[in-house]
């Protein structure tokens, strides 16, 4: 957590005398929500001052809300504001989400980047921005760089959760209570919880023998106690009192009290619920014999990387400038089956993370007035003989290059024994776009594919599978820096506005012959012909024949065939890696995806001719979802939408508890966690349960009186396991998208 000091100052007639109080960052990475995101609310609280939340335009009024985890004695609120600003607002603050109180409010802010601070103060969980009105010149929404709340967290005690925790004993005694299941208090998980209803309910805990007490932590959820006491005893029925604490306020919190004295028993005995509690709810009870240093803490799971993923500042860099004016710009690829204007290019040729990447340093020395690009190629498996450098498109939708040059005929840099290690070089000297003078100059495109040849030799055994590739196509601008997705600046910055990184446009069309056609519209330059299952062309008298009609890319005035906008590799349009990261980040990008192709239980490719992942199988469990990523990420993409009737396997259902954790997140099942396991592979083990999901339709009006009805997605659970209880708290998901 970040710090800020606040100081405080009095003038006297003789000094100046100032305190200094420290106050906590409360807000930074708190859970967040707005009435409206064109881009993120989590944006407002990440502590980036290049990013930012920004609300939908002309929308008035807009809101945004912290949830700060936890009730906070609040001091100070900061805001950035971008120049899309409030005219007037209101900061408001709540316990519960729903009851707001009245902050402090702003009004006459004028447009442009400005810092608007507040002195506040009361103890609150949430706390929101209500924008108003908009600014005078701000005919967006409201943007707000960083939302900052400053405080101090309530606890019942000066000290919070341990860091260093030492033995804590209450993992190994026995406990009980007159209500719930008291096992969940003491299981050192946080996702479980202990909850008992009613009077004068109570934990117990046997630790077996007399020990000298030192300290107790409860972690108590939002249903909680206001008043409790602390009991011991050594025979378990006389019973005194070590802390009597009082005065606590519903929300997740953690009490922790010094204890003094030798005891085998501890008892919690809650005696009044805090308001707005229905139960009294114990995440972890905690107790330890012996002195502890306490910090704030949060439990994270441990595990171990199947891939080394972390990266250097210089090897996450994409290029630099020299001091002579040259621009050095770095990128990385892999084989290509066949060009970016073709369907197959889009896909993973087998054995694609053997042998099959390549990095790029691409050295342009426009800058400084000289006609010559340099690149040097280095494969992660040698090369038998130079590769292929092809340059300056033609026709972009047929992947034509005018310049089809090769690589230096000897490598610059020879491979080491296993392969490693070389490096060519190829030299583009000339601009061979047609029309153009010939010389190379900035501001000017250019565009350039390779050819790979692999191998030591040709015929070496050490490489399985085809030898012959082609590359991704690489476009850059003369005088600039950087891997560009098309020749365009404009439309490169439209693509590039969901992030930096950015795949390349999917611009493959499938190539109908001449003598396939059913005939060709001259004026709407569309063409008519057939295509079988797959999308592409085929004979009219094939079995699976369906005619369509698509708009024609390129024509017959040089070729047989005609190229047309079909869309034939758009399934493939989550698979794509992006165009600028590097090499390193590649291989790690190659070795990730084929994981996500994997088959847990044989280890198996989904992809046929793939060697299997040994390390990978039989890692799947009994009872599952699936046994693989992409068995429910289809293409890398979403699932269908369920059918009446149908839950499809490519959704997940998430369970819950009804209760939430200090992050506002959604508290598991109590016995089924956060996801209902739908498959077992074991005879003897009973799924947890089947979904069912049936539709009613809904009938509305738009403002002028039209009708229109929608679906409503109706969802059922067969609980098959019957040792859990009931499924109450649940929410269907289908899976996200992941490129690559």
């Amino acid at each position: 957590m970040r710090n800020t000091i606040f100081v405080s100052c009095i003038l006297t007639l003789s000094s100046l005398f100032c305190s200094s109080v420290t106050a906590e960052l409360l807000s930074e990475g708190r859970s967040v929500t707005a009435s409206t995101e064109l881009q993120s609310a989590s944006f407002a609280v990440d502590n980036d001052m290049s990013t930012r939340w920004e609300s939908s335009h002309q929308v008035d009024p807009s809101t945004i809300t912290i949830d700060l985890g936890t009730t906070s004695e609040l001091e100070q609120v900061v805001l950035y504001w971008e120049a899309a600003n409030a005219d007037t607002y209101k900061l408001e603050a709540s316990n519960d989400g729903q009851e707001w109180e009245l902050l402090a409010e702003s009004s006459d802010g004028e447009f442009g980047d400005r810092t608007d601070t507040f002195q506040i103060s009361g103890k609150f969980r949430y706390i929101r921005l209500n924008g108003l009105t908009r600014s005078d010149g701000n005919f967006w929404g409201y943007s707000i760089y960083e939302f900052q709340v400053y405080g101090e967290p309530i606890y019942n005690s000066v000290e919070e959760t341990p860091s260093n925790v030492g033995t804590n004993i209450a993992l190994e005694a026995t406990i009980s209570s007159s209500v719930g299941e008291a096992a969940f208090a003491i299981d050192d998980l946080r996702g479980t919880a202990w909850e008992g209803e009613g009077d004068a309910v109570y934990l117990s805990l046997d630790i077996g023998e007399a020990i000298e007490l030192t300290k107790v932590i409860i972690d108590w959820g939002d249903d909680n106690a206001a008043s409790y006491e602390i009991l011991a005893s050594n025979d378990g029925n006389e019973w005194v009192t070590l802390v009597d604490a009082y005065d606590g306020e519903y929300g997740a919190r953690i009490d922790s009290h010094q204890l003094s004295g030798s005891y085998r028993y501890l008892r919690i005995q809650g005696n009044e619920l805090s308001e707005g509690s229905s139960q009294y709810t114990i995440w972890e009870l905690m107790l330890f014999d012996e002195a502890l240093n306490f910090v704030s803490t949060n439990r994270t799971l441990s595990y171990t990387p199947l891939f080394d993923s972390s990266y250097s500042a210089d090897e996450s860099q994409n290029w630099y400038v020299e001091e002579d004016g040259t621009i050095v710009t770095f990128a990385s690829g892999r084989a290509r089956s066949r060009h970016e204007s073709e369907g197959s290019f889009y896909t993973f040729p087998t054995f694609y993370f053997e042998h099959r990447s390549f990095g790029l340093e691409i050295h342009d020395h426009t800058p400084k007035g000289e006609s010559l690009i340099e690149i040097y190629y280095s494969p992660e498996y040698a090369h038998y003989r130079s590769p292929e450098c092809r340059s300056a498109y033609s026709n972009v939708y047929r992947a034509d290059f005018n310049n089809n040059a090769k690589f230096e005929d000897t490598p610059l840099i020879e491979a080491d024994e296993d392969g490693s290690g070389q490096v060519w070089v190829c030299l583009i000297t000339f601009d061979a776009h047609n029309g153009d003078d010939g010389i190379l100059e900035a501001g000017e495109w250019m565009e350039f594919e390779f050819q790979q040849f692999l191998g030591q030799y040709d015929g070496d055994e050490n490489v399985e599978g085809q030898t012959i590739y082609y590359t991704n196509t690489y476009r850059i601008q003369l005088g600039e820096p950087g891997i560009y997705l098309v020749n365009d600046n404009d439309i490169d910055e439209s693509i590039r506005s969901g992030g930096s990184a950015t795949a390349t446009p999917i611009i493959a069309g499938d190539s109908v012959p001449a003598t396939e056609i059913i005939s060709e519209n001259l004026s709407e330059q569309t063409l008519t012909y057939y295509v079988g299952g797959d999308g592409s062309w085929v004979s009219g008298d094939s079995d699976d024949a369906t005619q369509v009609t698509y708009p024609i890319l390129d024509g017959v005035d040089i070729y047989d065939t005609y190229i047309v906008d079909s869309g034939i590799a758009d399934w493939t349009a989550y698979m794509q890696e992006v165009s600028n990261i590097q090499w390193d980040t590649h291989n790690t990008f190659l070795r990730g995806r084929r994981l996500f192709h994997t088959d847990f239980d044989s280890g198996d490719h989904e992809e046929e001719g793939n060697p299997s992942f040994s390390e990978l199988a039989d890692l799947a469990t009994d009872l599952k979802i699936e046994n693989s990523c992409f068995a429910c990420h289809i293409n890398n993409g979403r699932g269908p939408s369920p059918e009446d009737g149908y839950f499809p396997e490519t959704m997940v259902m998430k369970l819950g508890s009804g209760g939430l954790n200090t992050e506002s997140q959604a508290l598991p099942h109590h016995y089924f966690g956060h996801l209902l396991q739908t498959v077992t592979s074991d005879d003897e083990i009973e799924a947890e349960g089947q979904v069912a999901v049936t539709y009613e339709e809904v009938l509305d009006y738009y403002s002028d009186g039209t009708a229109y009805t929608l679906r409503k997605p109706v969802y059922s659970i067969e609980k098959l396991d019957g040792t859990g209880s009931d499924i109450v708290y649940f929410s269907p998901v289908c899976r996200n998208k992941y490129w690559g």
